[in-house]
């Protein structure tokens, strides 16, 4: 089987438009803006508090990792059902074999959203780039699109 299926569901964002965004070596958290990290020419970044570097992908949220996780597993099982209908429709008035299946249950889906927290809004001239980081840390972080400090 050939085709290929695209699953979507949406990242929320907070009131500015900024994502949630969690460094896969440290696991802080930050924020950049949706249009930023969308674009063709993003495809690392750097951690703001550790300065390490990584895919763009690698930053997403344990969160909406398990949420992909259960969209997909779900995609799957809704599949498998499907076929296992169909062996029990095919075989339903044989008298040679008879066909019992157990359906795949769901996962429920979890909701997604952007919680309220301590970030502050903060630009680096190096890329006319804009973060939001946790205040705490604000005094020194790194670019996440070049890297300087």
């Amino acid at each position: 089987m050939d085709d290929e299926v695209s699953l979507n569901f949406s990242i929320p964002t907070d009131n500015e438009g900024y994502v949630t965004l969690e460094c896969p070596f440290c696991n802080d958290k930050f924020k950049l803006e949706v249009t930023e990290v969308k674009q063709d020419d993003v495809i690392n970044l750097y951690c703001p508090y550790c300065g390490l570097l990584n895919e763009v992908n690698k930053f997403l949220p344990k969160e909406v990792i398990e949420q992909a996780t259960i969209i997909a597993s779900n995609y799957l099982k809704q599949l498998l059902n499907g076929y296992l209908d169909n062996v029990e429709k095919t075989f339903k008035n044989s008298n040679i074999i008879s066909v019992k299946t157990q359906k795949f249950n769901l996962e429920n889906e979890k909701e997604l959203f952007e919680i309220s927290d301590n970030f502050e809004s903060i630009e680096f001239n190096c890329c006319n780039g804009k973060a939001k980081v946790n205040v705490i840390e604000k005094l020194g972080v790194y670019c996440p699109y070049c890297g300087v400090w």
